[in-house]
């Protein structure tokens, strides 16, 4: 049962991360004005009033009026296509939080089945295409489940609706419990690793949040210990094995 809820998880972000980028195909450009003064400004809008030899009225894209007189204007462009832009702050703080399922291979195992991830991030944006900050996750995976600090660096590519966008975090993963997933054999403690975290995704911009559709490759060090006991049940020596988890996250959640 839990591992059909997770594949369903899967398949739900799956088809929102579709229906974003069918937005994003089917997103159309708008048409606009271009008034070129003779104090070197260019302005964009669409004319509304027009008066030969008097005076050109514009409305700006952010919606207020202005007037030109004809002596002030170069030249007018007409009908040019300009792709809608949506507001968002050019820097300041922010936050993202997601939540989603990862799957995947384990170095000396051959588990894929789907385990649980979030995580959230806050920092301070200083640019559309670059913002740094510091983050906290919580992954599950087989036998053990971590919380990775990390440092994270990301960014968008370019200003529209639906707007593509990187991201890589880096940091430590500490234990923070062990699961009960392997019979006798289950490890008695763990010490944690590093955590890698590439990804890219697509954000969809709604009023004053975007929603986003990521996926990543998440890389966790880790190193399990286990006692071997004897026939009377009594320890005999410790075991430490070196443990990889390799896993492709599919994730989803909101910034702002």
């Amino acid at each position: 049962m839990r591992f059909l809820y997770k594949s369903i998880l899967i398949c739900l972000v799956t088809i929102l991360g579709l229906n974003s980028t069918i937005l994003f195909a089917q997103e159309k450009d708008e048409k606009v004005e271009i008034i070129y003064l003779e104090d070197g400004s260019v302005i964009r809008g669409k004319i509304i009033e027009k008066t030969p030899d008097d005076y050109v009225m514009m409305q700006l894209t952010n919606g207020e009026k202005v007037s030109f007189f004809w002596e002030e204007i170069i030249k007018i462009k007409y009908n040019k296509r300009r792709r809608k832009e949506y507001f968002e702050k050019p820097k300041g703080f922010y936050n993202e939080t997601t939540l989603g399922v990862s799957v995947g291979r384990v170095t000396d195992m051959s588990v894929t089945q789907g385990y649980l991830v979030a995580q959230t991030i806050g920092g301070y944006k200083f640019n559309p295409y670059l913002r740094v900050g510091l983050g906290v996750a919580r992954d599950e995976h087989p036998f053990l489940t971590t919380i990775p600090v990390f440092l994270n660096v990301g960014g968008d590519i370019g200003n529209t609706k639906v707007v593509p966008s990187y991201f890589f975090n880096t940091g430590y993963g500490f234990i923070d419990k062990l699961n009960d997933e392997d019979g006798f054999n289950n490890p008695e403690d763990a010490e944690g690793g590093w955590f890698i975290n590439p990804g890219m995704g697509l954000k969809v911009k709604v009023a004053k949040v975007a929603l986003l559709f990521q996926i990543s490759y998440r890389v966790q060090k880790a190193e399990l210990i286990r006692n071997n006991i004897d026939f009377w049940g009594r320890p005999r020596f410790t075991t430490n094995t070196d443990r990889t988890y390799n896993r492709i996250a599919f994730t989803t959640g909101i910034s702002f």
